[in-house]
């Protein structure tokens, strides 16, 4: 868990603080937070995700902190593989339309992967903490001025097992009339 006392000072140390003088409207701020329910597959195995997301914007540049976890779904056997990632993603929007856009997502995260164990003489699991590079995609649709739905893919390449999700996701805007020109 020390990964995530790292992480949470990370994300304090990049919310926005005051400024004193001029305002400039291009400064670091607070752009949208989101939630995705999700299935995904990987390692041989199918499973429910979910992700949530605190996006900031510079410029019209955007810069995501994420937080996911997984499970198997596996009716048939008592063990399950299970995920959790925290990532940092680098992204831009691009409208398509006055109510469509599509945002693209890359950047670099800890994955912590634990499964069966292989040796299927032995019991348990194993545990793999390795560096992981997600990439997402998300097709979105404007529903109102703050709130958005649409649809993500996301993928996290790494040394453990290579993971791709997809599902509906359920965005908030704080700041809609800035985000959504």
């Amino acid at each position: 868990m020390k990964i995530a006392k790292y992480y949470i000072l990370f994300i304090i140390l990049l919310c926005p603080r005051s400024h004193f003088g001029q305002e400039n409207e291009q400064r670091f701020k607070f752009h949208s937070t989101s939630l995705s329910p999700n299935f995904y597959s990987g390692n041989n195995a199918t499973g429910f995700m979910v992700n949530l997301d605190l996006a900031f914007a510079i410029d019209g540049h955007i810069l995501k902190a994420s937080v996911m976890a997984a499970a198997e779904v596996d009716i048939w056997t008592s063990y399950q593989d299970n995920y959790y990632s925290y990532d940092l993603m680098y992204g831009r929007e691009f409208m398509a339309g006055r109510s469509i856009a599509i945002d693209l997502f890359g950047g670099v995260g800890y994955l912590h992967f634990k499964t069966r164990n292989p040796d299927r003489r032995q019991k348990g699991y194993v545990d793999e903490k390795t560096l992981g590079f997600p990439l997402q995609g998300r097709l979105r649709f404007r529903h109102g001025k703050v709130f958005n739905l649409g649809v993500q893919i996301h993928g996290n390449v790494n040394g453990a097992s290579s993971i791709i999700a997809v599902g509906p996701f359920f965005q908030w805007n704080f700041h809609p009339e800035k985000s959504q020109n």
